[in-house]
């Protein structure tokens, strides 16, 4: 059984923004790997052989 320990969803409709959001943070260090949505996370898994994904939340705005 192949585990991603790591990774992040956002609902469909706010997934785009988030994924910018956290990406400029960054300051370009780290770049996403999908859209951001839990269908392009699914699809990665596949791709990838991962049978379990740990979805982490994480805040995009200090009042988060």
């Amino acid at each position: 059984m192949i585990v991603d320990a790591h990774t992040h969803a956002y609902p469909d409709p706010v997934a785009g923004r988030a994924i910018r959001t956290v990406i400029s943070n960054l300051r370009g260090r780290l770049s996403a790997h999908t859209e951001g949505t839990c269908s392009s996370l699914q699809t990665s898994m596949d791709a990838g052989g991962v049978d379990l994904s740990i979805v982490l939340p994480v805040a995009t705005s200090p009042g988060q």
